[in-house]
């Protein structure tokens, strides 16, 4: 038995219908009603994820707390999460002084904007460094978090999670 002509008719349009609504909503717009430049959002969040590796890689405290929010949250592996900027720095000067940093990458793999002041994002993180007396340790992770910016000032990071997926020393052993 065939099917009804009305019943292809029926389901493209259905589809149609369901692609309208869809990319009416597939743009976050700004304040103005228009859609924000994302590729310029996205290359600024970035550059907030670059500032930190950098400062990270210099231990300087200053720099890596200026990345976060007042009120920033820092939720890691294994410890007890970090609230507000003044404790991330208190921890980053104890980290910065306990070990020297090679390099600090936290590489961006997505960002889903809310229109042009807060965004969802994630991605990779390598991290090699040396503690005071021992082997140089790679880390391997990935993160994710929340990044917003008051007024069309500068972005920082709100909320941010990250764990680790291995650790190695130079010699290749897992490290303790």
């Amino acid at each position: 038995m065939e099917a009804p002509v009305a019943t292809p008719l029926l389901v493209s349009a259905c589809f149609l219908i369901a692609v309208a609504a869809a990319s009416s909503r597939a743009a976050p717009r700004d304040a103005g009603g228009s859609a924000p430049d994302t590729a310029a959002l996205a290359r600024a969040v970035a550059a907030v994820f670059d500032s930190l590796g950098i400062a990270e890689e210099r231990g300087d405290v200053a720099a890596f707390g200026a990345v976060f929010a007042p009120d920033a949250r820092i939720d890691g592996q294994g410890g007890a999460p970090l609230i507000g900027r003044a404790a991330i720095e208190a921890k980053a000067a104890l980290s910065f002084g306990a070990r020297t940093y090679h390099a600090m990458d936290m590489i961006v793999v997505g960002t889903r904007f809310w229109g042009d002041s807060a965004a969802h994002v994630y991605g990779s993180l390598l991290e090699v460094h040396t503690p005071h007396g021992e082997a140089t340790r790679t880390e391997y992770g990935r993160w994710a978090g929340e990044v917003a910016r008051d007024g069309g000032g500068p972005w920082r990071i709100r909320h941010l999670i990250a764990f680790l997926d291995s650790t190695r020393s130079r010699d290749g052993r897992p490290a303790r």
